[in-house]
């Protein structure tokens, strides 16, 4: 889904291309800031579609849908390159273990053979200072995600920074991982 907030839109999709992406368990603490972006994510809620015609829309269950955020934090135009890979993320049931993958997901998530392969959509943009972009990730593409249950999900940008930081300074590797966990509580689904 591309959508455009300020006058900054996101050109590549992040919903079935970055799916891509490693699943990642980390023990890391939360990064949501390195002090040139910032990284927000949080849940998206979609309604629970009527069962029969005449039904009215039943309150919003979340399904496997996230929305990130990144915002530029500092004080200088900050280049960000987003392309297949640049969030990871992982999925874990309320007990700790990795939610499921759906078919879509063993294959996109299993490991590659040969040298990395770069294909796919490629974006890069300047974030002016506070400015930021949103987009959405589906991650029941990937993982099976059953509506009402509780979820941890961790989401890790560790790809796409400057080399430099506004300053001219060279970016070093904590200033280039950014890693927010998002914990969605179990959901009374309506009847």
């Amino acid at each position: 889904m591309l959508r455009r907030v300020g006058t900054t839109s996101l050109l590549a999709l992040i919903g079935l291309a970055s799916i891509h992406a490693q699943t990642i368990t980390p023990p890391e603490a939360d990064q949501p800031s390195n002090g040139m972006l910032e990284l927000r994510v949080k849940q998206v809620f979609d309604p629970e579609p009527p069962r029969r015609q005449i039904d009215p829309a039943k309150e919003p269950v979340w399904h496997g849908t996230i929305e990130i955020t990144v915002k530029n934090v500092s004080h200088g135009v900050v280049r960000f390159i987003d392309a297949d890979g640049t969030f990871q993320f992982s999925v874990l049931d309320s007990g700790g273990k990795p939610a499921p993958l759906t078919e879509y997901g063993k294959k996109a998530l299993a490991p590659r053979q040969g040298p990395p392969s770069f294909s796919g959509p490629v974006s890069s943009f300047d974030l002016q200072p506070g400015q930021e972009v949103t987009q959405e990730a589906h991650l029941s593409a990937g993982h099976q995600i059953e509506p009402g249950k509780a979820y941890t999900v961790k989401v890790r940008c560790s790809r796409g920074f400057p080399m430099v930081d506004p300053d001219g300074w060279p970016a070093m590797p904590p200033r280039r991982e950014l890693r927010v966990t998002l914990e969605i509580p179990a959901q009374t689904l309506p009847h």
